[in-house]
């Protein structure tokens, strides 16, 4: 067989495993048509599962002495893996270094009410 035939072959999979590796799980959409002064497509609205992850599940404090970052990321990998869904984290002061979000996940947060 040429060296150039395998590599072609080689991308060919490539592809192919890229197109399979795409999440196809049954994804829900909200389709929304907009009227506007120019030729525009529909929007898909990604709806998120109806679940939710709660930081202090995962082991955060409403302390401003204890960082929560570790509990939030757990949060958010429990929320993805599972498909998606709300990451919420509760009214309060939360202390935390950077937050990074996955496929499907819905960072939620609470607002106190002030009087």
């Amino acid at each position: 067989m040429k060296k150039g035939y395998l590599i072609n072959i080689a991308m060919v999979l490539s592809i192919v495993v890229l197109f399979m590796s795409c999440d196809s799980r049954s994804a829900d959409y909200r389709i929304i048509s907009v009227e506007a002064p120019f030729p525009m497509k529909p929007i898909c609205e990604y709806i998120f599962p109806e679940r939710d992850y709660v930081i202090t599940d995962f082991g955060a404090v409403a302390d401003t002495m204890y960082v929560n970052t570790e509990a939030i990321k757990q949060a958010v990998q429990a929320c993805s893996k599972a498909g998606g869904g709300r990451v919420v984290i509760p009214a309060g002061e939360w202390v935390t270094g950077p937050i990074h979000l996955a496929n499907n996940v819905n960072l939620h947060y609470e607002v106190t009410k002030r009087v």
